[in-house]
């Protein structure tokens, strides 16, 4: 219902949601990670900085905690993202490289995606013209891959 209403672009009524999932779900591991994950990016959405920064925080110690990679692959790039909102750009790196890295360890298609073109914003911000290409290949490639999978399903 949370995802639903932060996609029809409702982030109050998102946001109030996921609360109030946090103590519906805390016994349920993956459940409770993606409740935080999605309120701190509802909150960055609505320019909430702090509280973003520490809701991704909770959420990938969360992550750390229950051996879950693709959701801590997940959480890197949100902070990753979050940090490049903020220009703090080597904050943005050093997440967003992590949750690349992981995303790759695990074949994690959508997360090697997300941070891959994040990651090419920020090294494009920062000049960094060699890193920034390179990102960008790999975030069209892995874009590619994951329509022709998509197709692959339909046909």
């Amino acid at each position: 219902m949370g995802i639903n209403l932060k996609e029809r672009g409702k982030l109050d009524s998102a946001l109030i949601m996921f609360e109030m999932s946090k103590e519906k779900f805390k016994s349920l591991k993956e459940e409770k990670v993606g409740i935080y994950t999605n309120i701190g990016v509802i909150q960055m959405d609505k320019l909430m900085y702090k509280e973003a920064e520490a809701n991704l925080l909770f959420g990938l110690q969360l992550a750390k905690d229950y051996e879950d990679k693709a959701n801590q692959a997940g959480a890197y790039g949100n902070l990753g993202l979050l940090y490049c909102k903020l220009k703090q750009y080597n904050k943005a790196i050093e997440y967003g490289e992590k949750g690349y890295d992981l995303a790759m360890e695990i074949e994690a298609l959508q997360e090697i995606k997300d941070n891959s073109f994040f990651l090419y914003q920020t090294y494009k911000e920062t000049g960094n013209k060699e890193k920034a290409l390179f990102y960008y290949e790999k975030h069209i490639s892995i874009k590619d891959s994951i329509i022709n999978e998509d197709k692959s399903k339909i046909y």
